[in-house]
């Protein structure tokens, strides 16, 4: 009788570090997933940032060209 005792006690301690194991995996797999998310917030928001910068700089280029002396409008002849 003691040695079944033995046996399943030695069971539930294998049956614990299984279940500690997969807790482990889980918790670093769900660790991994949340940091993935965080990643592609960040990237989603530097992508945004470049496409206002580069808008902004189209739009301040385009304003320069517009304003440059010797440039002329559409419409209107080079000696008005």
């Amino acid at each position: 009788m003691r040695e079944c005792w033995l046996a399943h006690g030695r069971l539930r301690v294998s049956d614990a570090r299984l279940i500690s194991r997969a807790e482990i995996l889980t918790a670093g797999t769900g660790a991994a997933v949340e940091a993935a998310e965080v990643a592609a917030a960040e990237v989603a928001a530097v992508n945004a940032a470049a496409v206002a910068e580069a808008a902004a700089t189209a739009e301040a280029a385009a304003k320069a060209a517009a304003d440059a002396p010797g440039r002329h409008r559409r419409g209107q002849s080079p000696g008005c």
